[in-house]
């Protein structure tokens, strides 16, 4: 997946304006593409974080091409893990002292990257004071609402969990980073999860698939609506989901369909989404849908990819034997996991 692709995620799924000056030339930049870039699945921390100092890179280099005065990155001051975290407690998180402070363009942004006993990861990217030269404060990681992707909850893992990475910015994009090691210097860089009720780290598992229909035109609308609508395609996957002790339950899937060409390149794709339809359970069904765009290309496509998430944030990714690095053979889930898209 490019860079564009993965800035494009992230930021679909930001709610502060992170670095949004220069997303759209950024992406611009890139080959043009004859359908919307094939998604693969939902970012790891580690894709997140790469492609925030991938595209935080390119506009400091942009900036300094055009005359930029301040070249010179953000000074971490002052930096230390406070307490610990209760993942049974009413909102769970982390607290972190940080002392940043940059003389000229000031501080902006910030990613900090959290790291679980079994490799889970908590993030929280955002603004800490756009222009100010200055930012001394306690700043909490992890909470609902506050982080990018899975938070902390009653299902998070017990156990030892460090401070993986803090990457700081000014608006000029000059960045700098500091790994476990540069944090422990400067004060605590871990902390316990603490959790005697059960965790969840395990992703779901699929049971079985089906498509609702294996041919689908698109000069028809769906039944009962007005002509020029476009035709749905929609899926139900069964899903399991099984814990470490605790089950947060199937959530989303995320299911595309390739009309591959000979050297099974997707010449064009589908993408369906659902939620389940009751949050919690350890097994259920997901039902996924999508709309068929107006150049959608005619032809026969293939079940690719599959993403199944539970409300504990573990994912499990299912690529197609007959793609690249593909290793599933989707009709051990499918009774036909091929449809038609006519004319």
């Amino acid at each position: 997946m490019s860079t564009s692709a993965l800035i494009a995620q992230i930021f679909r799924r930001q709610t502060p304006r992170l670095l949004a000056l220069g997303l759209a030339a950024g992406i611009a930049s890139g080959s043009a593409l004859a359908v919307p870039p094939l998604p693969q699945r939902p970012l790891t921390g580690a894709e997140k974080l790469a492609a925030f100092k991938a595209d935080a890179q390119a506009r400091s280099r942009a900036a300094q091409a055009a005359g930029v005065l301040d070249v010179t990155p953000p000074q971490l001051n002052r930096f230390a893990v406070v307490g610990d975290v209760d993942a049974q407690g009413a909102l769970p998180m982390l607290n972190v002292d940080l002392g940043i402070s940059d003389d000229l363009a000031g501080v902006q942004s910030f990613a900090l990257t959290l790291r679980g006993p079994s490799g889970q990861v908590v993030q929280r990217i955002g603004i800490l004071a756009s222009g100010q030269k200055s930012f001394d404060a306690r700043i909490g990681a992890g909470a609902v609402g506050f982080t990018d992707g899975p938070a902390f909850s009653r299902f998070s893992e017990p156990g030892v969990w460090t401070v993986d990475s803090l990457w700081i910015y000014d608006p000029a994009y000059n960045g700098a980073g500091y790994d476990t090691a540069a944090l422990s210097a400067l004060g605590r860089a871990s902390f316990m999860v603490n959790n005697s009720k059960g965790y969840d780290v395990t992703p779901p598992t699929l049971v079985s698939g089906r498509l609702a229909a294996p041919r689908i035109s698109l000069s028809k609308p769906p039944e009962g609506t007005w002509d020029g609508t476009l035709p749905f395609i929609s899926a139900t996957l069964q899903a399991r989901d099984e814990g470490n002790g605790a089950i947060s339950g199937n959530q989303r899937a995320i299911m595309t369909l390739c009309m591959p060409d000979k050297y099974m390149r997707c010449v064009d794709w589908v993408e369906l989404n659902g939620t389940a339809d009751l949050p919690g359970q350890a097994s259920g069904e997901i039902r996924v849908w999508g709309e068929l765009r107006r150049d959608q290309t005619p032809g026969r496509y293939m079940v690719r990819s599959i993403w199944l998430s539970d409300a504990a944030g573990n994912g499990r990714f299912m690529l197609a034997k007959e793609f690249s690095e593909g290793t599933v053979n989707m009709r051990d889930y499918f009774p036909f996991p091929v449809m038609t898209i006519a004319p």
